[in-house]
């Protein structure tokens, strides 16, 4: 097990779910795909306003629509996943429709 010798617990990637599984964390539930695809959108907004990072954002847009096309369900209004949880039926965050399809779009021909 690897120590950072900052911190006070150790390092371990099976510390984080997203590390141990991420199909089981992000597969099939669309809140949590929102959250990521929006704190990607606020990275990648913050690389061009303020580190005028053009190459990384265009990084940051690849791994969005990667992720995208393999956990497309955050872009489905009114989802209903298939859970013994109940967690309800997703509505899509207009904003977030706005943002993706500026990111679809960049890639039509």
């Amino acid at each position: 097990m690897e120590y950072n010798e900052h911190a006070p617990i150790p390092v371990d990637k099976g510390q984080w779910p997203e590390s141990r599984s991420f199909e089981r964390v992000y597969g099939g539930d669309p809140e949590r795909q929102a959250r990521f695809v929006m704190a990607l959108f606020g990275f990648r907004q913050d690389l061009l306003e303020w580190k005028h990072d053009e190459a990384t954002a265009r990084a940051v847009e690849a791994v969005i629509r990667t992720f995208y096309n393999h956990h497309p369900e955050f872009m489905q209004d009114g989802y209903v996943a298939e859970s013994d949880i109940g967690t309800g039926t997703y509505h899509l965050d207009e904003r977030l429709q706005h943002y993706m399809a500026e990111i679809l779009e960049a890639l039509a021909p």
